[in-house]
């Protein structure tokens, strides 16, 4: 039996996709204008086996790690991922 033919190699970087930053930037900033209102930041059609909230899920994430308070919710089939900016005195949940 003969050893596999492998190639060697170190995988390259993962390229950013600048888009993103873009997107979600203003929409934060936005938020952050009107602390503690909910806002409909993205909406998208989900299949009917497919878990509402993994729609969202690294969006969510991302959202949460910059301070956002996001809930996703699904109304005839589409699933909506709403997002607020926290009040200051810490009223909003």
């Amino acid at each position: 039996m003969s050893a596999p033919d492998l190639k060697w190699e170190d995988p390259p970087e993962r390229a950013r996709n600048p888009g993103r930053a873009w997107k979600w930037g203003p929409i934060i900033e936005s938020l952050r204008k009107r602390p503690g209102e909910w806002a409909l930041v993205d909406t998208r059609r989900a299949a009917d086996h497919q878990n509402p909230t993994a729609v969202f899920g690294p969006t969510q994430q991302r959202l949460k790690g910059q301070g956002v308070q996001v809930t996703v919710r699904t109304v005839d089939g589409e699933v909506r991922l709403y997002a607020r900016w926290p009040e200051r005195n810490g009223a909003a949940s």
